[in-house]
C-alpha cells in the first residue's frame, strides 16, 4: 500500500495486491509513488497512473511469469474522493453508518482478478468520484479482507467507537481468524484529515 500526503494538503493513497509474490504489486504501488503528483488531481489523471501500473506489470510479466497484480489509487479531499482502479482491490464508503461499494470488481477473465501479460493492454481503469461527508470513512483493502470477511461484519466494525488503527486491526484479526487465506491489505482514511 501507498500514502502520501500531498502539498495541497490531500491525499494520495493505493492498494495494490499481487499474485505469484509481490514483485508485480511493488511495481504498481511504484508506479503511483512515481507519478509525480504533488497536488489533487482528478480521476482521469489517476487513470493514466493506474494504466502505466498494468503496462510496467505487463512488461515485468513478459519474463517473469505468473506475476500479476491489481491496483486502487485515489485521492482523498475534505469533501470529495476521486479514484481509478483496476482488478479486484475496492474502494468502500462508510457514510451515516451504511457502507458501500464504491469500486466494481474489474478483471480478465481468465486471470482472476488480476492484472497481467496476458490481459488486454487496451484495458481501461474504472473512473470515479464522491462526495464525502465529514465523518465518512474510506475503506481500500485487497481481497483477503472482503472474501473472509462479509460486508455487514466490516460495516458493524467500523462502526464501532475505536482509533482508524484499531479497526484496520480489528478487520485484519477478523480475517485472520476466518481462514486468513490471502494477502489482507486494509487501509482507512477519514475526510477530515484531508485538505
Amino acid at each position: 500500500y501507498y500514502v502520501q500526503e500531498l502539498v495541497d494538503g490531500s491525499l494520495l493513497v493505493a492498494v495494490a495486491d499481487g499474485k505469484g509474490g509481490g514483485s508485480a504489486s511493488s511495481l504498481a504501488i511504484r508506479a503511483v509513488s512515481d507519478s509525480g503528483i504533488i497536488a489533487g488531481v482528478d480521476g482521469e489523471s489517476l487513470g493514466q497512473v493506474v494504466t502505466e501500473g498494468h503496462n510496467a506489470v505487463r512488461e515485468y510479466s513478459g519474463t517473469h511469469q505468473g506475476k500479476r497484480t491489481a491496483l486502487t489509487a485515489a485521492i482523498v479531499r475534505r469533501e470529495s474522493v476521486s479514484w481509478a482502479h483496476m482488478g479486484d482491490c475496492r474502494l468502500y464508503l462508510l457514510h451515516e453508518g451504511t457502507l458501500t461499494q464504491l469500486t466494481s470488481d474489474q478483471s480478465d477473465p481468465l486471470d482472476d482478478g488480476y492484472l497481467c501479460p496476458t490481459c488486454s493492454s487496451t484495458l481501461q481503469p474504472e473512473i470515479g468520484q464522491a462526495s464525502l461527508g465529514p465523518d465518512d470513512i474510506l475503506l481500500m483493502c485487497s481481497d483477503g479482507l472482503y472474501k473472509d470477511v462479509s460486508h455487514e461484519a466490516i460495516t458493524a466494525i467500523l462502526n464501532l467507537e475505536l482509533s482508524l488503527w484499531s479497526k484496520a486491526d480489528v478487520l485484519v484479526r477478523t480475517a485472520l481468524m476466518n481462514g486468513g487465506n490471502d494477502n489482507i491489505t486494509v487501509t482507512l482514511v477519514t475526510s477530515r484529515y484531508a485538505s
